[in-house]
């Protein structure tokens, strides 16, 4: 069974420290995804149709939005994963050259030596998440930004010149328009049907262009969506979990539950049981 250690989320975006020992479902998410391992099993993610390995040497990037999937091996023992979830408009508010260097690069390759740099900002990191029940904001930044410019210098210091960059996102108007579409729904199950005709193409041609221009289908962008306002509210912490299901569109809170789980490894009362909100709230 996934455990998790901490999580604490803000402007930022998100730094979590997890114990996984199953696989997850493929994914994706809005912010730069950086995952390191901290001990236990080595494991791996999927991405682009090649499994990038996780273990003490070599870490893995993710790009925003691009999707993924944890493999962990069966029958292995559970790894602790620090992940990062960075959200782009925090890098550029703290460090123009950081922030520079990951649209510059866009993660081409997945797969980063662990160097020792690395090393000591994760464990420095690590000490911070559990050293004590509240984890200052200033010091979570601080932690969380010598981390990531240890991990992307390093990144563009080796990235090979032969691997190709992703597309960037949506720039077709009709895809454009699906996406407006299904951020306006995103607490109904989507109707491919209704999106195409929104767009004024067909439903083979939506799905064509849609991966095309984004890497997602239309029902995993949606669905991402969906995650995004289903951890807002269960980290607010006011709503019982069967009011968010209702609200999100869920028909039981055993199918949100379910939903949250294979994203998250973990249930939505044991992220709300363990999040810490940073105020977000700047002079």
């Amino acid at each position: 069974m996934a455990f998790a250690v901490r999580i604490v989320q803000g402007e930022l975006g998100r730094v979590a420290l997890f114990e996984l020992d199953s696989s997850l479902g493929v994914h994706a998410h809005s912010q730069w995804h950086i995952l390191i391992k901290c001990d236990g099993a080595d494991s791996a993610y999927s991405i682009r149709n090649r499994t990038w390995p996780l273990t003490e040497k070599r870490a893995v990037l993710v790009n925003s939005w691009e999707p993924h999937k944890y493999v962990h091996p069966a029958g292995a023992p559970p790894s602790t994963i620090l992940a990062l979830y960075i959200e782009p408009e925090w890098l550029s508010r703290l460090d123009h050259n950081v922030e520079g260097l990951a649209r510059a690069g866009m993660f081409a390759c997945p797969g980063v030596e662990i160097t020792p740099v690395i090393r000591q900002a994760v464990n420095s990191l690590v000490d911070g998440l559990t050293w004590s029940e509240e984890v200052e904001e200033a010091v979570l930044e601080h932690l969380t930004l010598d981390l990531v410019e240890a991990v992307l210098r390093n990144w563009v210091d080796a990235r090979p010149d032969d691997i190709s960059l992703p597309k960037q996102f949506a720039s077709d108007f009709r895809i454009r328009k699906a996406i407006s579409y299904i951020a306006e729904h995103t607490n109904e199950t989507l109707n491919v049907n209704s999106l195409a005709r929104h767009s004024g193409i067909s439903r083979p041609h939506l799905f064509t262009l849609f991966r095309r221009y984004t890497n997602l289908s239309p029902g995993l962008y949606a669905n991402m969506l969906r995650m995004n306002s289903a951890v807002s509210r269960v980290s607010a912490g006011s709503d019982t979990m069967c009011v968010i299901a209702g609200d999100l569109g869920f028909s039981a809170q055993s199918h949100f539950t379910r939903f949250f789980q294979k994203q998250w490894g973990i249930p939505p009362s044991e992220y709300r049981r363990v999040v810490q909100c940073m105020d977000t709230d700047r002079p």
